[in-house]
Protein backbone atom coordinates (compact mmCIF):
# COMPACT_ATOMS: atom_id res chain seq x y z
CA UNK A 1 0.00 0.00 0.00
CA UNK A 2 2.69 2.38 0.44
CA UNK A 3 3.80 1.70 -2.66
CA UNK A 4 1.38 2.28 -4.44
CA UNK A 5 0.51 5.88 -2.41
CA UNK A 6 4.21 6.27 -3.62
CA UNK A 7 3.37 6.09 -6.79
CA UNK A 8 0.36 8.36 -6.57
CA UNK A 9 1.92 10.65 -5.17
CA UNK A 10 5.02 10.90 -7.73
CA UNK A 11 2.18 11.02 -10.82
CA UNK A 12 0.38 13.81 -9.02
CA UNK A 13 3.38 15.87 -8.85
CA UNK A 14 4.49 14.40 -12.47
CA UNK A 15 1.56 16.17 -13.80
CA UNK A 16 2.12 19.38 -11.58
CA UNK A 17 5.87 19.53 -12.94
CA UNK A 18 4.99 18.36 -16.66
CA UNK A 19 2.30 21.64 -16.34
CA UNK A 20 4.26 24.29 -14.74
CA UNK A 21 7.17 23.45 -16.78
CA UNK A 22 5.87 23.21 -20.32
CA UNK A 23 3.78 26.72 -19.70
CA UNK A 24 6.52 28.89 -18.79
CA UNK A 25 10.46 29.38 -20.45
CA UNK A 26 11.89 30.49 -17.33
CA UNK A 27 15.01 28.16 -16.59
CA UNK A 28 15.12 29.93 -13.15
CA UNK A 29 11.25 29.13 -12.45
CA UNK A 30 12.05 25.48 -13.34
CA UNK A 31 14.53 25.63 -10.20
CA UNK A 32 12.06 27.24 -8.01
CA UNK A 33 9.48 24.41 -8.80
CA UNK A 34 11.67 21.82 -7.87
CA UNK A 35 13.40 23.75 -4.57
CA UNK A 36 9.48 23.57 -3.46
CA UNK A 37 8.67 20.14 -4.43
CA UNK A 38 12.41 18.35 -2.70
CA UNK A 39 12.86 21.04 -0.34
CA UNK A 40 16.48 21.49 -1.56
CA UNK A 41 18.78 24.34 -2.65
CA UNK A 42 18.41 23.21 -6.55
CA UNK A 43 21.26 24.61 -9.45
CA UNK A 44 21.26 24.49 -13.25
CA UNK A 45 24.36 24.74 -15.13
CA UNK A 46 24.66 25.09 -18.68
CA UNK A 47 26.80 22.66 -21.03
CA UNK A 48 29.80 24.54 -20.17
CA UNK A 49 29.22 24.59 -16.41
CA UNK A 50 28.53 28.19 -16.09
CA UNK A 51 25.40 28.72 -13.37
CA UNK A 52 22.18 29.58 -15.50
CA UNK A 53 19.90 29.67 -12.57
CA UNK A 54 19.62 28.58 -8.67
CA UNK A 55 17.02 28.28 -6.21
CA UNK A 56 17.43 28.65 -2.25
CA UNK A 57 15.79 26.62 0.25
CA UNK A 58 17.92 26.01 2.71
CA UNK A 59 20.81 28.51 4.13
CA UNK A 60 24.21 26.64 3.28
CA UNK A 61 27.12 27.56 0.77
CA UNK A 62 27.20 25.10 -1.56
CA UNK A 63 31.04 24.68 -2.66
CA UNK A 64 31.81 23.97 -6.55
CA UNK A 65 34.72 21.66 -5.70
CA UNK A 66 36.47 19.84 -8.65
CA UNK A 67 34.60 16.56 -7.52
CA UNK A 68 31.73 18.52 -8.90
CA UNK A 69 32.81 20.15 -11.62
CA UNK A 70 33.36 16.54 -12.84
CA UNK A 71 30.06 15.38 -12.76
CA UNK A 72 28.71 18.59 -14.67
CA UNK A 73 31.01 17.38 -17.52
CA UNK A 74 31.73 13.36 -17.71
CA UNK A 75 28.58 11.76 -15.91
CA UNK A 76 26.16 10.59 -18.09
CA UNK A 77 24.03 9.09 -15.84
CA UNK A 78 22.35 10.53 -12.40
CA UNK A 79 24.71 10.48 -8.91
CA UNK A 80 22.42 10.36 -5.96
CA UNK A 81 23.14 11.23 -2.40
CA UNK A 82 27.13 12.29 -2.68
CA UNK A 83 28.25 13.50 0.60
CA UNK A 84 30.32 16.59 -0.45
CA UNK A 85 31.67 18.81 2.31
CA UNK A 86 29.01 17.53 4.76
CA UNK A 87 26.36 18.21 1.94
CA UNK A 88 23.74 15.49 0.46
CA UNK A 89 24.28 16.46 -3.44
CA UNK A 90 22.78 14.60 -6.40
CA UNK A 91 23.94 15.77 -9.65
CA UNK A 92 21.33 14.75 -12.76
CA UNK A 93 22.77 15.03 -16.51
CA UNK A 94 20.05 17.36 -18.46
CA UNK A 95 20.15 16.21 -22.13
CA UNK A 96 18.33 17.89 -25.71
CA UNK A 97 17.90 15.11 -27.49
CA UNK A 98 20.78 12.99 -27.28
CA UNK A 99 23.44 16.51 -26.54
CA UNK A 100 24.50 17.15 -22.99
CA UNK A 101 23.30 20.66 -22.92
CA UNK A 102 23.61 21.36 -18.94
CA UNK A 103 23.55 19.54 -15.63
CA UNK A 104 20.97 19.76 -12.57
CA UNK A 105 22.24 19.80 -8.74
CA UNK A 106 20.18 19.41 -5.98
CA UNK A 107 21.90 19.80 -2.48
CA UNK A 108 20.83 19.76 0.98
CA UNK A 109 21.59 18.85 4.48
CA UNK A 110 21.26 15.48 6.80
CA UNK A 111 18.66 13.98 4.86
CA UNK A 112 19.02 11.83 2.20
CA UNK A 113 17.03 12.16 -1.50
CA UNK A 114 14.66 9.69 -1.47
CA UNK A 115 13.23 7.51 -4.88
CA UNK A 116 10.14 10.47 -5.46
CA UNK A 117 12.75 13.23 -5.05
CA UNK A 118 15.78 11.80 -7.90
CA UNK A 119 12.55 11.05 -10.15
CA UNK A 120 11.05 14.32 -9.79
CA UNK A 121 14.57 16.46 -10.33
CA UNK A 122 15.07 14.14 -13.75
CA UNK A 123 11.83 15.14 -15.31
CA UNK A 124 12.54 18.78 -14.21
CA UNK A 125 16.05 17.95 -15.53
CA UNK A 126 14.57 16.37 -19.05
CA UNK A 127 11.92 19.27 -19.49
CA UNK A 128 14.75 21.99 -18.66
CA UNK A 129 17.24 20.18 -21.27
CA UNK A 130 14.48 20.30 -23.84
CA UNK A 131 14.16 23.86 -23.42
CA UNK A 132 18.16 24.40 -22.99
CA UNK A 133 18.28 23.03 -26.58
CA UNK A 134 15.41 24.98 -28.34
CA UNK A 135 16.92 28.15 -26.80
CA UNK A 136 20.39 27.08 -28.32
CA UNK A 137 18.29 25.78 -31.93
CA UNK A 138 16.54 29.18 -31.47
CA UNK A 139 19.67 31.11 -30.81
CA UNK A 140 21.66 29.70 -33.67
CA UNK A 141 19.16 29.98 -36.07
CA UNK A 142 19.02 33.49 -35.37
CA UNK A 143 22.80 34.02 -35.69
CA UNK A 144 22.46 32.14 -39.80
CA UNK A 145 20.30 34.87 -40.60
CA UNK A 146 22.31 37.72 -39.31
CA UNK A 147 25.03 36.32 -40.58
CA UNK A 148 23.03 35.80 -44.28
CA UNK A 149 21.57 39.40 -43.69
CA UNK A 150 24.75 41.00 -43.63
CA UNK A 151 26.06 39.03 -46.67
CA UNK A 152 23.26 40.57 -48.44
CA UNK A 153 23.31 43.85 -47.51
CA UNK A 154 26.99 43.65 -48.40
CA UNK A 155 26.46 42.57 -52.06
CA UNK A 156 23.77 45.11 -52.41
CA UNK A 157 26.18 47.90 -52.03
CA UNK A 158 27.93 50.00 -54.59
CA UNK A 159 31.86 50.42 -54.29
CA UNK A 160 31.44 54.47 -53.22
CA UNK A 161 28.80 53.21 -50.67
CA UNK A 162 30.56 50.66 -49.19
CA UNK A 163 33.40 52.71 -48.56
CA UNK A 164 30.18 54.95 -46.69
CA UNK A 165 29.62 51.57 -44.75
CA UNK A 166 33.14 50.71 -43.27
CA UNK A 167 33.42 54.71 -42.38
CA UNK A 168 29.86 54.31 -40.97
CA UNK A 169 31.28 50.75 -38.65
CA UNK A 170 34.64 52.27 -37.40
CA UNK A 171 32.47 55.41 -36.12
CA UNK A 172 29.97 54.43 -34.17
CA UNK A 173 32.42 52.13 -32.66
CA UNK A 174 34.76 55.15 -31.75
CA UNK A 175 32.31 57.43 -31.07
CA UNK A 176 29.70 55.88 -29.55
CA UNK A 177 26.78 55.93 -32.20
CA UNK A 178 27.33 59.51 -33.75
CA UNK A 179 28.27 59.93 -36.73
CA UNK A 180 28.21 62.87 -39.18
CA UNK A 181 27.12 61.80 -42.72
CA UNK A 182 28.06 65.02 -44.71
CA UNK A 183 31.66 64.71 -43.10
CA UNK A 184 31.42 60.81 -44.32
CA UNK A 185 29.82 61.89 -47.64
CA UNK A 186 33.33 64.47 -48.14
CA UNK A 187 35.70 62.07 -47.06
CA UNK A 188 34.47 59.15 -49.86
CA UNK A 189 33.90 62.07 -52.24
CA UNK A 190 30.06 60.77 -53.18
CA UNK A 191 27.05 62.92 -52.04
CA UNK A 192 25.14 63.22 -48.85
CA UNK A 193 22.13 61.79 -50.30
CA UNK A 194 23.99 58.60 -51.83
CA UNK A 195 26.03 58.39 -48.14
CA UNK A 196 22.30 58.36 -46.13
CA UNK A 197 21.16 55.73 -48.83
CA UNK A 198 24.15 53.28 -48.10
CA UNK A 199 23.15 53.75 -44.65
CA UNK A 200 19.04 52.97 -45.82
CA UNK A 201 20.25 49.96 -46.91
CA UNK A 202 22.13 48.81 -43.91
CA UNK A 203 18.49 49.53 -42.15
CA UNK A 204 16.38 48.32 -44.93
CA UNK A 205 18.40 44.84 -44.09
CA UNK A 206 17.78 45.13 -40.28
CA UNK A 207 21.89 45.77 -39.45
CA UNK A 208 21.57 49.20 -38.21
CA UNK A 209 19.06 51.63 -36.82
CA UNK A 210 19.23 55.48 -36.80
CA UNK A 211 17.80 58.49 -35.94
CA UNK A 212 18.71 62.24 -36.27
CA UNK A 213 20.83 64.38 -33.89
CA UNK A 214 20.24 67.34 -36.30
CA UNK A 215 22.95 69.42 -35.84
CA UNK A 216 24.93 67.06 -33.74
CA UNK A 217 24.86 64.44 -36.57
CA UNK A 218 22.94 61.24 -36.71
CA UNK A 219 22.78 58.68 -33.98
CA UNK A 220 23.52 54.75 -35.69
CA UNK A 221 22.89 52.11 -33.43
CA UNK A 222 24.44 48.49 -34.58
CA UNK A 223 21.41 45.46 -34.57
CA UNK A 224 23.75 42.93 -36.32
CA UNK A 225 27.62 42.66 -35.24
CA UNK A 226 27.73 40.18 -38.33
CA UNK A 227 28.24 42.81 -40.43
CA UNK A 228 31.85 43.46 -38.81
CA UNK A 229 32.69 39.72 -38.65
CA UNK A 230 31.90 39.44 -42.36
CA UNK A 231 33.48 42.23 -43.64
CA UNK A 232 36.86 41.89 -41.38
CA UNK A 233 36.67 38.17 -42.67
CA UNK A 234 36.89 38.79 -46.49
CA UNK A 235 38.12 42.30 -46.01
CA UNK A 236 39.80 43.03 -42.44
CA UNK A 237 39.03 46.69 -42.97
CA UNK A 238 36.79 47.32 -39.72
CA UNK A 239 38.61 48.57 -36.64
CA UNK A 240 37.33 46.77 -33.42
Amino acid sequence: MGDLTLLRDIDLLKRKVIYQCLTNDDIKYFAEILKDIVWSNVYIFDGKGSLLAQALSQEFECNFTDKISKFLFEETKTKANLVISGIKTSIIPMLGGDIRVGTMLIARLNKNFGMKDIILAELVAAVTGNKLMKAKDKQLKKEIRQDENARQAIKSLTYNEFEVVKKVLNNIQNSQGKVKICRIASEVGISRSRTSGALTKLESAGVVESCSLGTNGTYVKLKNPCIIKYINDNFGLIRS
